[in-house]
């Protein structure tokens, strides 16, 4: 095995790395561990460092950046299974042997990545500091392994190319990195893309752990991080905007789902091993409610990537739309003990069960589930409105107003239009006519927001009340009508911006 740094500078950095990696937990895939130092044409003594403490040192005469570095290490590696690392990183007990045996244990994995403190997309975790000191890593370690469950495997469309493994066929299939990115910066986009164009996986391996401290190079070069960013990503969309695929990647980074489903479609020609493109078109055709080829596409990509939890959501929400219930729960079951789970993913999970639950009519076992849901990701709005609702709907009006104002005061519409109802309900007239009024002013496009108000204003008219003074004199309110009112729609949103200022 051989680990590549490429590193401009940085030598106590470069060296605690390294001093990280000798201190692995002993593995027969560590026998034969080969530490090389790419000095990219360091201003230091970084190089002479790298020797004194045991590293195969490659020097390079000018800064060919973390590509150019990459490939200078790649060249002249002896391993077999090769890992890519940031120079400005500490690497916890288990890491090298973690990212290495999916690699063993599946030929179609390409790419495996860890978590880490400092990282772009799903990889990242919240642990700030603490991985500065090895026992601190050691025990982030732990907690890692004992949160991942049946599967430490995370399926991801693209990894962070702060710390990658692969093995040598993979680096040699995909070709080199490319080097027109300069210091760095999109050059992971790249090659990750590049990779699964090839039909290759890229996995996150969820319970090995590196602490990054963070752009120790671009500080030290004084360089403005984002703007290189930004200079960066206009560098890679003149290279992919031609290709299919990369075109629907570009599509995606802009939020333009017509473009991107439109681009992933021509790229199955170009690119029949690209799976991406069925995850693009399963989810397009299950929004677009073509059940049998929303199915499909997404059977097809979870053939190619198990371990893909959106993707198995959208499969489940799916079947609960076309089989029922019964079906849709057995696929959420397979998705929660055949994937990585977070957090707001499992709440993501729960809440979708909930709403299948409410639906169903089974209102006690909606709340929990909206309950778990919430315990898993406070302060949600939608999970307060749905849990309002759940709670309203079991009869449980006091529990849940909270609920539906916590909601409704984030500016979720729906939440407004049920708070007032659930108001009117309740008998708090006064409240419920400025909320109802306050939806309408806010959302006058809604029909359900208007129908209640005028509903509620209609009954008002009929016991001869004003508005000021329905509080006092309603003990117990009558249901607001269904349907229409014979107040008209210019009329309801006139007295709504009256009744809102009461």
């Amino acid at each position: 095995m051989s680990v590549i740094i490429p590193c401009h500078g940085g030598a106590d950095d470069t060296l605690s790395c390294i001093a990280s990696l000798r201190a692995q937990t002993a593995s027969p895939l560590l026998n034969d561990l080969e530490i090389l130092v790419v000095d990219n044409g360091s201003p230091d003594d970084t190089g002479a460092r790298a020797r004194e403490a045991g590293a195969t040192v490659v020097d390079l005469e000018s800064n060919r950046g973390f590509a150019g570095g990459v490939n200078a290490g790649l060249a002249a590696a002896r391993g077999e299974l090769l890992i890519l690392l940031n120079n400005d990183t500490l690497a916890a007990p288990t890491l090298l042997t973690r990212l290495i045996e999916p690699l063993l244990a599946d030929a179609r994995i390409g790419l495996t990545a860890p978590v880490s403190n400092r990282v772009k997309g799903p990889a990242q975790i919240a642990t700030g500091r603490a991985g500065e000191s090895a026992d601190s890593r050691s025990e982030i370690e732990a907690v890692l392994r004992s949160h991942t469950g049946a599967c430490n495997l995370e399926d991801a469309f693209t990894l962070s190319g702060l710390c990658l493994a692969m093995r040598r066929e993979t680096a040699q299939r995909v070709g080199d990195w490319d080097e027109r990115f300069g210091l760095g910066n999109f050059e992971d986009d790249d090659f990750c893309l590049r990779t699964r164009l090839l039909g290759y996986r890229t996995v996150i391996v969820r319970d090995a752990f590196l602490h990054h401290h963070g752009s120790r190079t671009f500080t030290a070069l004084g360089i403005d991080y984002r703007r290189n960013l930004a200079e960066q990503q206009v560098l890679f969309e003149d290279k992919w905007r031609h290709d299919p695929a990369g075109a629907s990647l570009l599509a995606r980074m802009r939020d333009d789902r017509s473009a991107e489903v439109a681009h992933a479609a021509a790229a199955r020609e170009r690119h029949p091993d690209w799976c991406d493109a069925d995850y693009v078109l399963g989810r397009w055709y299950h929004e677009h409610q073509d059940g049998a080829a929303a199915r499909t596409h997404l059977r097809r990509f979870l053939a190619r990537c198990p371990h893909h939890t959106e993707a198995w959501l959208l499969l489940a929400a799916e079947l609960h739309r076309s089989a029922g219930i019964v079906v849709a729960e057995r696929c959420l079951a397979e998705a929660l003990t055949s994937c990585y789970v977070a957090a707001p993913m499992l709440g993501h999970a729960l809440s979708l069960r909930g709403c299948w639950l409410l639906e169903a009519g089974q209102t006690r076992e909606a709340t929990r589930a909206f309950g778990e849901a919430l315990e898993l990701i406070p302060d949600h709005p939608r999970l307060h409105w749905l849990l309002g609702r759940a709670l309203w709907a079991e009869g449980n009006l006091t529990l849940a107003l909270p609920h539906l104002a916590t909601a409704a005061a984030s500016g979720e519409s729906g939440a407004q239009v049920d708070l007032g109802a659930a108001q009117w309900q309740a008998g708090l007239a006064g409240e419920a006519l400025r909320t109802m009024a306050r939806a309408v002013a806010a959302h006058p496009g809604d029909v359900r927001a208007r129908d209640n108000l005028a509903a509620a204003l209609q009954v008002l008219d009929t016991k001869g009340l004003e508005v000021g003074r329905a509080a006092r004199l309603f003990d117990e309110l009558p249901a607001l009508p269904p349907g229409t009112s014979s107040i008209a729609p210019d009329e309801v949103n006139d007295r709504a911006r009256a009744v809102a200022g009461c």
